[in-house]
């Protein structure tokens, strides 16, 4: 009985992993860059995650789970750029970890 316990365990926590697929100091997509004389201020921490089953596509298009995923964390957060960035793979999921800043005013 203890060894079905730990084969299911192991399973279920193997599944369970955030496999990092790049980190990058800056990333948006909204932004290429800052204008000249912009200012950043955090807005806090960015944790967002994108699904393929969140989009629905028509067939034979091809959709960047990447860019969605950064898209999802701007979106729930109001950032303009997120830095110091992880993007990791959950499951079928593509996550965005960081912090979330937003441009202000000159």
């Amino acid at each position: 009985m203890r060894i079905t316990l730990l084969i299911v365990a192991t399973i279920f926590a193997g599944c369970a992993h955030k496999v990092t697929l790049m980190d990058a100091n800056v990333v948006s997509m909204k932004h290429r860059n800052l204008e000249k004389g912009q200012k950043t201020q955090k807005v806090g921490p960015v944790d967002a995650q994108f699904c393929p089953e969140q989009f629905k596509q028509s067939s034979g298009e091809t959709m960047g789970l990447i860019d969605e995923a950064i898209k999802t964390a701007e979106q729930e957060t109001g950032a303009d750029f997120i830095r110091n960035v992880r993007i990791y793979k959950l499951g079928n999921c593509v996550g965005v970890e960081g912090e979330a800043f937003k441009i202000v005013q000159k």
